[in-house]
C-alpha cells in the first residue's frame, strides 16, 4: 500500500543515517568511511519530509504526492548539487580523506569538501540535518490537532484506535532520537570537541532510547504493515430524534463505503474464499484475509458489520460448514468420523464444529449425515 511505502522509506533513511554515524565514529575501515562520507548526506534532509508525508497520509486518508510537495525536497536537492563535484573525485583522494577522519575526528571540523562547507561551519551543517527533521516533527502537530478536533465518527481511523497509539509512540520515539542528536551535537560544537558527539552522556542515552523505540515499535503494531484506511466517502453519523421528547437516540455510528467499492470487496472476499479456501486453516482471521486480498482490515470490518450484518467469524464458519457438508455429501463419513470432518473443515475442535453447524443448518452434523445417507 502507498502509505506503507512512506514508512518503508523513512525506516531506510533513519537506518542509513545512524549507520553512517557509526561508520564515522567507530569504524576503522577507510573503505567504509570513503563510501559514506558526504556522498549520501543529502538523504538526511529527507527524513523530516517523508515522516511528515507519512503522518499526513494516515490522518488525512490521502497518500497522493502533490506538486507543491516538491518544495519539501529543495534542501536535499541543494545539498545533492553541491556534493556532486566531491562524488566524482578520485578514489585515492577519498581514501586519503577517510584515513584522515579515522586518525583524527578534528579533520571533520576543518575539511571543506563542498561549497556549503566553505560557506558555513561544518558543525552547523551537521546540526542542520537533525534540526531540519525536528522542524518537520513540529509541523506534524497541527495535523494531529486537526484530526482530534474532528467529530469522532468522521475520523479516518474511526474503529482503528491502535493506529493513533502507533503514530503517537512512533512520533515520540522519533522526537527523542532527534532531540538527543541535536543536544549532543550542540554540546560538541559549543566545546569545540567532536569526540563528545559519541561520548557517553544522558542526552546520548535519550537519542538511543528514541532510536530503539523507533525500530521496535512496529513489532507491537504489526497491523500497520498491512496497509491503512482508504475510505472513499467520509464516515457519517446518523442521529435519530424521538419526536415525543425531542431527545436524541444514541445509536452506534454507521460507517458507509461507496457501493462500487463494496461490490469490489464482496467480489474479492468471495473469490478468495472459493479459490484459495483459507478458511480451512484453524487460525485464519480477518487480518490474514486483509493481507491476501489487499483490502484494509478497517474496511473489511465495516463491510461485515454494515453490509453482511454478521461477524467475520460467523462468515468464516459458514464456509467451513459448507465445506463440511460437501464432505458428508460425498460419503466421507464412511471413512472419517464427524469430528475428523470438522477438523478438516477448519474447526479447532468438535464442540465449535457442532455449534457452528447447528447455527447454520439448524440441525446437528450427525442428523445431517443421517439424512444424507
Amino acid at each position: 500500500f502507498p502509505v506503507s511505502i512512506y514508512l518503508g522509506i523513512l525506516f531506510f533513511l533513519v537506518s542509513l543515517y545512524c549507520f553512517v554515524q557509526w561508520v564515522f565514529y567507530y569504524s576503522a575501515s577507510p573503505t567504509l568511511v570513503a563510501i559514506f562520507y558526504t556522498n549520501f548526506s543529502f538523504l538526511a534532509y529527507l527524513m523530516g519530509p517523508v515522516n511528515y508525508w507519512y503522518v499526513r497520509s494516515v490522518l488525512n486518508d490521502n497518500y497522493r504526492f502533490k506538486k507543491k510537495d516538491l518544495w519539501h525536497l529543495v534542501p536535499s536537492l541543494i545539498i545533492l548539487i553541491t556534493i556532486i563535484p566531491y562524488m566524482f573525485t578520485s578514489w585515492i583522494e577519498k581514501i586519503r580523506v577517510a584515513s584522515s577522519i579515522i586518525n583524527n575526528l578534528y579533520f571533520l571540523i576543518n575539511y571543506e569538501p563542498t561549497i556549503i562547507h566553505k560557506l558555513f561551519r561544518n558543525g552547523y551543517i551537521y546540526l542542520s540535518r537533525d534540526f531540519y527533521t525536528f522542524i518537520y516533527l513540529i509541523l506534524t502537530i497541527p495535523i494531529f490537532v486537526r484530526y482530534f478536533r474532528q467529530v469522532k465518527v468522521k475520523r479516518v481511523l474511526f474503529g482503528q484506535g491502535f493506529m493513533i497509539k502507533w503514530l503517537l509512540i512512533f512520533q515520540f520515539s522519533f522526537f527523542l532520537m532527534v532531540v538527543g542528536h541535536i543536544l549532543v551535537i550542540s554540546r560538541a560544537i559549543s566545546l569545540d570537541n567532536p569526540d563528545l558527539v559519541y561520548a557517553g552522556s544522558k542526552v546520548q542515552l535519550l537519542a538511543v532510547i528514541g532510536l530503539i523505540g523507533l525500530l521496535i515499535s512496529p513489532f507491537f503494531f504489526p497491523e500497520i504493515l498491512y496497509g491503512l484506511p482508504r475510505i472513499p466517502n467520509n464516515v457519517l453519523k446518523n442521529n435519530k430524534v424521538d419526536k415525543r421528547n425531542s431527545a436524541p437516540i444514541n445509536k452506534k455510528p454507521i460507517a458507509h463505503l461507496e457501493s462500487k467499492y463494496l461490490h469490489l470487496i464482496e467480489q474479492k472476499v468471495g473469490q478468495c474464499m472459493m479459490e484459495k479456501q483459507p478458511f480451512l486453516r484453524k487460525n485464519f482471521n480477518l487480518t490474514e484475509l486483509s493481507f491476501m486480498i489487499r483490502i484494509p482490515v478497517h474496511h473489511l470490518a465495516i463491510y461485515f458489520r454494515e453490509e453482511k450484518k454478521q461477524s467475520f467469524t460467523s462468515y468464516r464458519n459458514q464456509w467451513r460448514v459448507k465445506y463440511a457438508k460437501s464432505l458428508i455429501d460425498e460419503g466421507k463419513t464412511k471413512e472419517l468420523t464427524l469430528e475428523a470432518i470438522g477438523m478438516l473443515s477448519g474447526f479447532a475442535n468438535r464442540n465449535s464444529f457442532i455449534i457452528a453447524f447447528k447455527r447454520s443448518e439448524e440441525i446437528s452434523p450427525h442428523e445431517y449425515a443421517s439424512d444424507s445417507n
